[in-house]
């Protein structure tokens, strides 16, 4: 079994594909008929396999070519050295506290939580204009000042409660879920 240790998160690359919903078509197919050869000379298998595997690196180029990357989402915060540093102490400084119940190790407690909680702070709030002030409303960036106004204003659903056989109201997953197998049929 082998497995890394790391400081940093590491994020797997995902599924990569060939088009998204960004491809311009048109553009692919321009560069497609640029890439295949139309005049062919197929005598046997080989020069059949030859050309599949043309024609296929073609089709990849082309899309290649005509498909922007779409910028993978970041799961959390990555946060920067220090306030990872603040966190670890503020940690250790709680277990000590735990242990001794000092009035001291309680006030060094206190002082570490609120250092950190006013660094993260600062930290989400400039990561919050930075994403702010990249928002615009052309092609290029994706349309992004109307994504987000959209996710903004979309309402938020509300799932309501199910009533069950004996007219209590199933209000968590769970419960949904059991009277939801209650009644379907096996």
């Amino acid at each position: 079994m082998f497995f890394t240790l790391s400081d940093n998160v590491m994020l797997n690359e995902g599924n990569s594909y060939l088009t998204n919903n960004r491809t311009d078509w048109e553009c692919f197919q321009l560069k497609l008929d640029e890439y295949i050869d139309y005049e062919l000379n197929i005598y046997d298998e080989d020069d059949l396999e030859v050309e599949a595997l043309k024609f296929t690196k073609a089709i990849q180029k082309a899309a290649w070519e005509s498909t922007p990357q779409i910028k993978r989402k970041q799961i959390g915060m990555n946060y920067p050295r220090e306030i990872r540093h603040q966190i670890a102490q503020k940690r250790k400084l709680r277990n000590k506290w735990k242990q001794t119940r000092s009035p001291d190790d309680k006030r060094h407690l206190n002082n570490a939580s609120q250092k950190l909680k006013r660094a993260l702070r600062e930290f989400k709030n400039n990561s919050f204009n930075m994403y702010v002030s990249g928002l615009s409303a052309d092609r290029n960036s994706g349309y992004s000042l109307w994504k987000c106004t959209k996710r903004l204003n979309r309402p938020i659903k509300h799932v309501p409660p199910i009533r069950r056989t004996d007219g209590s109201w199933a209000r968590t997953a769970l419960d949904k879920a059991s009277v939801f197998a209650e009644e379907l049929p096996e």
